[in-house]
């Protein structure tokens, strides 16, 4: 069985979902298995009307920013694996991914995996609004079904406060639940680091506000960069 198959058998809780009925599985680059170190951005929902399963979620990931700007969120996950990656997209993809016009880059949207706290979202859910705070930490323990097939060494969350559903309280609290030990936490203004073991398995788990709303921008060289040279750092 391939991973895009199983994504889409561990994805799905198997109750009725009070936030709607439209369920995206998670992002998986297709480079992401072979990449060092493995970067999983775990974010909020996906705020699309249509359902997609993984093979789907792929594609459509790929194909759109291939062709647009790179919004906020995605914005996000780009500056921060590249600089975890080591390639120079935050610089050469301002536009959107450059992979159609430069076969030859080493593309870090191909590299990175990204899941959500929230899998499904309903008919009124808007693009720019998360409205799904109160399902956090109800659906966030599918996260560590894709942890366990993913195994990243990374892990970055996407959302800190009341807004975001206080993602990173809600992660750490399922990590222990699932008999998964946190320690090494080092606090920065708007972020944190943490190492997670779970299952013999040692992960990075970064804390970093929403990338939207200009947080990427604002936090970028006092708060992320700091960040990712802590991580950098712990993976030696």
């Amino acid at each position: 069985m391939n991973i895009w198959n199983q994504l889409d058998q561990i994805g799905k809780c198997g109750k009725p979902c009070p936030s709607g009925g439209f369920y995206c599985a998670p992002y998986v680059g297709p480079d992401y298995e072979s990449s060092e170190p493995r970067v999983m951005f775990v974010g909020l929902d996906h705020g699309e009307r249509r359902s997609f399963n993984a093979i789907e979620r792929r594609n459509s990931v790929i194909d759109w920013w291939e062709k647009h700007p790179f919004k906020d969120h995605y914005q996000g996950c780009i500056w921060v694996a590249a600089e975890l990656l080591r390639t120079c997209c935050r610089l050469y993809c301002q536009g959107g991914c450059v992979k159609v016009s430069d076969p030859n880059s080493d593309c870090a949207l191909r590299r990175f995996s990204q899941t959500n706290a929230v899998r499904c979202v309903g008919n009124v859910q808007s693009n720019m609004t998360f409205r799904n705070q109160s399902m956090v930490r109800e659906c966030v323990r599918l996260v560590f079904e894709d942890i366990r097939l993913l195994r990243p060494q990374v892990i970055v969350l996407q959302g800190r406060n009341r807004q975001t559903g206080h993602l990173q309280e809600s992660f750490l609290a399922e990590a222990r639940k699932q008999r998964g030990s946190c320690d090494n936490s080092l606090d920065f203004a708007g972020a944190a680091v943490t190492d997670l073991r779970l299952d013999h398995q040692q992960i990075i788990v970064a804390s970093l506000r929403h990338p939207s709303h200009g947080w990427l921008k604002r936090d970028w060289d006092k708060v992320i960069l700091p960040v990712l040279g802590e991580i950098n750092r712990r993976l030696g």
